[in-house]
């Protein structure tokens, strides 16, 4: 099969270099406003790119995979109508753009899949937790369409009315999981810490207690209350996040999150 990835920015490159890496029986193509980077992550991943939209008129491709703004989406839709693309598999990481909004967008193109996925930044990794929804009939183009998503992490089934719960939890959290992590590290390199260990120190920390957590049938209140012992170190922190509302901020910021998506 023949792909196109159409916007290729920080998402957009670390799926195609986790995709790129694993693909074997696909020919992979990318498509940029600018020229040079297109040029630039070919050379990397060892993928072939397009000057321009108009190029796709002389090549057949089978899965169109989007990662432009939703502000250029109309644009492109309208472009890729004209040229036809029926039959062919849409896979959209555009955020709050549904699979309606995306069918609607093509007049003379026919017979169109859809995968409407939004991965996160741990996709660099191979470690993205996608979220995903899939219209059209065509199950070669879709299992294929789902092997992609699954090279670079694990793949959730929704429906699309759970995207802006999800993506908050999943897709936005990485933002504010890290801004929690910076806390503990500026407390480190205050106190002297190296820098390397520190990251270890902390990675570790944070990993074991979530596997803890994750495989534990207490309550995570319980949990807590485990480790707060009375006129404890931890109870005297603990204390502080309390008073100043640390669960009703991360809430607020949550669900802030969730509006906009």
């Amino acid at each position: 099969m023949k792909i196109l990835f159409i916007g290729t920015g920080h998402m957009g490159s670390a799926i195609l270099e986790q995709y790129a890496n694993k693909n074997k029986d696909n020919e992979i193509f990318i498509l940029n406003r600018n020229l040079e980077n297109s040029k630039l992550l070919a050379e990397k991943n060892n993928v072939r790119y397009l000057t321009d939209l108009t190029e796709i008129k002389n090549i057949k491709f089978d899965i169109f995979i989007i990662g432009v703004r939703p502000i250029d989406c109309a644009k492109l839709f309208e472009s890729l109508d004209e040229i036809d693309i029926s039959n062919s598999l849409i896979i959209s990481m555009v955020n709050a753009l549904s699979i309606e909004s995306i069918l609607n967008s093509f007049k003379n193109s026919l017979n169109l899949s859809v995968i409407r996925m939004i991965p996160n930044m741990n996709a660099i990794i191979g470690k993205s937790l996608t979220s995903y929804t899939t219209f059209g009939d065509n199950k070669t183009l879709l299992n294929c369409g789902l092997e992609i998503l699954k090279s670079f992490g694990k793949v959730f089934e929704i429906t699309e009315d759970k995207y802006p719960s999800f993506v908050t939890l999943t897709g936005t959290s990485p933002a504010y999981i890290f801004e929690f992590l910076k806390a503990f590290e500026q407390f480190g390199l205050e106190n002297n810490y190296d820098h390397k260990f520190l990251k270890e120190l902390i990675a570790e920390q944070i990993i074991s207690t979530v596997e803890n957590w994750k495989n534990n049938d207490k309550e995570t209140e319980m949990l807590i209350k485990e480790i707060c012992v009375p006129n404890g170190s931890t109870i005297a922190g603990y204390n502080v996040l309390l008073k100043e509302k640390f669960l009703e901020t991360v809430m607020k910021c949550l669900n802030a999150s969730k509006e906009k998506c």
